[in-house]
């Protein structure tokens, strides 16, 4: 592990003009907000789709002629007599699909940075550059590292790559491993009889391959640029679960709406997988939501960044400044989002849009006929008051 510091200063100035330019940026990031969480509300719940379609058995050739271009699912043993490999080192064996994982010994750069205020507004940044070799199955680019004479990562020789067989069947149904989302591959033992002998790759154990650059480097101390594979498979004869739209003896992908498909493989029941799916759905959603706010409350601090900026000339009234930011931005995002999220469902519900449109007239008319009522009693209780008579004036 190598590590390296740095001190910077930003003038007061400056940073007053870096931090009016970041409203522009604060900008960007509140629309992104308001874009994804609406986009985010009339996304399909896949595990309710999955729930409205036909359950068919899969023993025999369906002669239901009503079923073709519907949505199904169908429970069987997932078949394939199609021999594959990784077209590189491994053995062609029957597999629905196979997974060449390559990773490569690298230089990886960490950045902590931390700043502190001056007093008449500078900010003084030390940040610490640290350095480490880890397998990365993507490496970074050396290039664009703060200290890369001594860290450059070489260019990967091997890339990753996924086979799939071209056809398969559940039952008697067939389906298309190419196109259809696959179930988790499992990590497959490797050996000297299904590997394929090549000089320059050492088996190093049930796992993994090695190919190192130079004489000297191991699996267990491995040098820059060395590679170490693994293997990943979805073997057939699993019984799993499908849902696609049937056509003919073939299930193929079913479009759902917005350009959305539902064309899944999962193994086990449809109970299992469609609770697979409600899992699914709740963590993008939510995922997205909070993700959402955070974009909300990122963007509305760089609004008013500016303002503890200006105070910074004297430190604690710049940080006490940028506290009570931070503190109303996130009530603001807060109920931003919420209202975003609510009025997006509304517009991508139809039927709650028409809902809420008619209590809303409804509270309107109920509200415009208290007050008239109220009006009206008041009126009238005016009226039955008896006007007191003028005095007379004394002779």
């Amino acid at each position: 592990m190598d590590q390296y510091k740095t001190t910077t200063t930003v003038g007061y100035f400056s940073r007053i003009g870096n931090s009016i330019k970041g409203i522009f940026a604060g900008i960007l990031f509140i629309s992104i907000a308001f874009i994804g969480l609406y986009w985010n509300e009339g996304l399909p719940d896949m595990s309710k789709v999955a729930k409205s379609a036909t359950e068919i058995k899969s023993d025999v050739v369906s002669v239901d002629q009503n079923l073709n271009g519907k949505l199904i699912s169908t429970t069987n043993k997932v078949t394939s007599d199609q021999e594959i490999g990784d077209n590189l080192y491994l053995k062609p064996g029957v597999f629905v699909a196979v997974e060449r994982r390559v990773e490569m010994y690298a230089w990886k750069e960490k950045t902590e940075s931390k700043t502190e205020k001056n007093v008449g507004g500078s900010e003084t940044t030390n940040t610490t550059y640290t350095y480490t070799k880890e397998w990365v199955e993507n490496p970074a680019d050396s290039s664009n590292f703060k200290y890369s004479e001594s860290h450059g990562n070489p260019q990967k020789s091997i890339e990753s790559y996924t086979n799939k067989a071209m056809t398969a069947k559940i039952g008697v149904y067939s389906f298309d491993p190419q196109s259809i989302t696959l179930p988790k591959l499992e990590s497959y033992s490797i050996n000297s009889e299904n590997i394929i002998p090549d000089p320059k790759v050492k088996l190093a154990n049930n796992q993994y391959l090695y190919i190192g650059i130079g004489e000297q480097g191991t699996l267990g101390n491995p040098e820059i640029g060395d590679l170490r594979i693994s293997y990943h498979v979805l073997k057939p004869g699993f019984t799993g679960t499908i849902f696609g739209k049937l056509n003919g003896d073939n299930v193929e992908s079913y479009l759902v709406k917005d350009s959305s498909t539902l064309y899944r493989l999962f193994t086990g029941t449809r109970d299992e997988s469609i609770a697979t799916l409600n899992t699914e759905h709740l963590f993008l959603l939510w995922g997205i939501r909070l993700g959402g706010f955070l974009f909300m409350w990122v963007g509305l601090i760089a609004l008013f960044a500016p303002i503890s900026v200006v105070l910074d000339v004297i430190p604690v009234f710049g940080q006490i400044s940028l506290l009570l930011t931070f503190i109303v931005c996130f009530v603001i995002a807060l109920i931003l989002s919420v209202v975003t999220i609510f009025v997006s469902m509304l517009i991508h519900n139809v039927i709650a849009l028409i809902i809420a449109i008619f209590l809303i007239l409804g509270l309107f008319v109920w509200l415009f006929m208290k007050i008239k009522n109220k009006k009206s009693l008041l009126l009238n209780a005016v009226s039955k008051i008896s006007p007191i008579p003028p005095s007379q004036p004394m002779i």
